[in-house]
């Protein structure tokens, strides 16, 4: 049995952030960088893969390099 508070799942591909979230109908969403791909998901592996396909089709995240001090 799920607790009252939305579940959620984070997680990052090629510097994109990925969002998966249940909602009270339970049906799984998910956003990348904060804008959420239109189609729900009956399983959370489905939404995540589907995030996980819009962040390679995005491309990797343009990052400065990590500076030693």
């Amino acid at each position: 049995m799920m607790s009252s508070e939305k579940q959620s799942l984070q997680d990052e591909i090629l510097g994109h952030q990925l969002d998966v979230t249940i909602s009270d109908d339970d049906l799984w969403d998910v956003a990348v960088d904060g804008r959420e791909v239109a189609t729900r998901f009956c399983e959370a592996y489905d939404a995540w893969a589907a995030g996980v396909a819009e962040s390679y089709r995005q491309g990797r995240v343009a990052t400065a390099p990590a500076l030693d001090e």
